[in-house]
């Protein structure tokens, strides 16, 4: 609660002051007058400096450029801005002057405010608390009654609205259920001390919700017995679709038979399909590996009669260590039926002749060496005789510088050197030349070689060998056709 002043509001006369008192206010208005003078002697400065600043602009132009550089320009300058200069000062100090009383009787304006204002709110304040106090439990009291209303009426609201809640619920029940409770209301009478000033309503609300209630009633009695008539129709339907489902998955195991036992048979079609392809494949391999195994045999057979032709060109300018290698790899690879085929008899031919041919190339390879042998030892021995030759008449020619000859030399022999064949060749190397034929030394002994003995071995002579080849030839040929007929026998 607040309270305004009116016009008709008014204080009390003020107690008459003291003597001290009253000097005390009569100087304090005098200082006060003071100041307002010094602030209008102030104003007066602001408004005489104004009225001169457009003389001053004449005087002295603000846009004005000096010569400083020149005394007389530097001059003129400092008078400029002294003109500038002086009144500016002047209103800074006037406006000290005319703001510092103001600003001091704003200071004592507030304290005297605030001391007033202090004295008036200790008067106000305890009045002011108690109706403050008074109001707020008058508030409490008025919402009190106010909630206590409020909790009655919405009683009797949740009372009313129970009604139609139970017959809205009841509605969507059996129809047993809204039977019985129409029955209950029809028994029911509405409490005055419950509905109170209210009792209209609940009154009008009964009847309304046994009115809804025989409504739903006959609603929820068409709604059960279509139900009923659906439930039979849908009971009907679904011993149809078993049916149904029955005869069709009848049908899909009929067709998963039939499905299984064309896919067997196809299976069964296409095992014996595989079989048949594998046997023709097996058989087109085996077409295919004897094909290139006889292409393989041919290329043997053809590198073998290659190999013959090649062996035919030897002569006696090969040596004897390849002759008698060649002889000992065409005796130990005698034709067969398994590398030649039909064409055995040909090989055996060839085999026969190749070997024909290189023993009869052998004795004059041994005969070239021997005879290569017999020129090198020559050249050997003439090399030593004119070396021997050299050092006699070195030593003769010494000889007549240091001792007198006593008769004149008539003729000089010279000594001359004689063609001698060591023997060499042990009976291993022999039979190495010979290979795969074989001597001893009892052997060469029948035919007429004899050896030398040089300690535990027997040597003999190259010119042996080649007697020993020369004699032997024809048996050695006999004996190596006879070997390879036994060999493709």
């Amino acid at each position: 609660m607040t309270f305004d002043l009116d016009d008709s509001t008014g204080f009390e006369e003020p107690v008459a002051d003291t003597p001290a008192v009253t000097i005390a206010k009569e100087q304090n208005a005098l200082a006060i007058a003071d100041d307002m003078d010094r602030v209008k002697n102030s104003l007066n400065e602001f408004d005489r400096v104004a009225a001169g600043l457009a003389e001053l602009e004449a005087r002295f132009p603000k846009d004005a450029v000096y010569p400083v550089e020149t005394a007389k320009g530097m001059k003129d300058a400092i008078e400029a801005r002294a003109a500038w200069r002086g009144p500016r000062i002047l209103v800074e100090k006037a406006r000290k002057m005319a703001k510092a009383p103001l600003l001091a009787l704003g200071k004592n304006i507030d304290a005297r405010a605030a001391w007033i204002t202090a004295q008036l709110e200790a008067g106000e304040q305890p009045v002011d608390q108690q109706i403050k106090a008074e109001e707020a439990r008058r508030e409490e009291e008025r919402q009190r009654k106010a909630a206590a209303e409020a909790a009655r009426v919405m009683r009797i609201q949740e009372a009313l609205a129970e009604i139609s809640q139970n017959v809205i619920i009841a509605c969507g029940k059996t129809s047993d259920d809204i039977r019985l409770l129409s029955e209950q209301m029809h028994a029911t009478l509405p409490d005055p001390d419950v509905f109170q000033e209210m009792l209209p309503q609940a009154k009008e609300a009964i009847a309304a919700g046994i009115a809804k209630l025989e409504t739903a009633l006959k609603a929820k009695l068409w709604e059960e017995a279509e139900a009923a008539r659906i439930e039979q129709e849908r009971l009907a339907e679904e011993q149809r679709r078993r049916d149904e489902a029955a005869r069709l998955e009848a049908q899909r195991l009929e067709n998963e038979r039939v499905a299984r036992e064309q896919a067997e048979a196809a299976a069964r079609l296409a095992e014996e399909r595989r079989k048949m392809e594998e046997e023709l494949a097996a058989l087109k391999a085996e077409r295919d590996r004897i094909a290139q195994a006889e292409a393989e045999r041919q290329a043997r057979v053809a590198a073998r009669f290659a190999r013959y032709d090649e062996l035919l060109t030897y002569d006696e300018q090969q040596t004897s260590e390849t002759i008698n290698t060649a002889i000992a790899r065409v005796t130990a690879n005698a034709p067969s039926v398994d590398t030649f085929g039909d064409r055995l008899e040909e090989a055996q031919a060839k085999h026969a002749l190749v070997l024909e041919h290189l023993q009869a190339a052998l004795p004059g390879a041994l005969r070239r060496e021997e005879a290569e042998e017999s020129a090198r030892l020559a050249r050997e021995a003439e090399a030593l005789a004119a070396q021997q030759a050299a050092e006699a008449e070195e030593a003769a020619a010494v000889r007549s510088a240091i001792v007198a000859v006593a008769e004149p030399v008539s003729q000089v022999r010279r000594p001359t050197a004689t063609l001698v064949e060591e023997p060499t060749l042990r009976i291993a190397d022999i039979n190495a030349a010979i290979k795969p034929f074989s001597i001893d030394a009892a052997g060469m002994a029948s035919l007429g070689l004899h050896g030398t003995k040089r300690g535990a071995a027997m040597l003999f002579k190259r010119s042996d060998l080649i007697r020993l080849t020369d004699l032997g030839a024809d048996l050695l040929l006999t004996a190596g056709t006879a070997v390879s007929l036994e060999k493709a026998a």
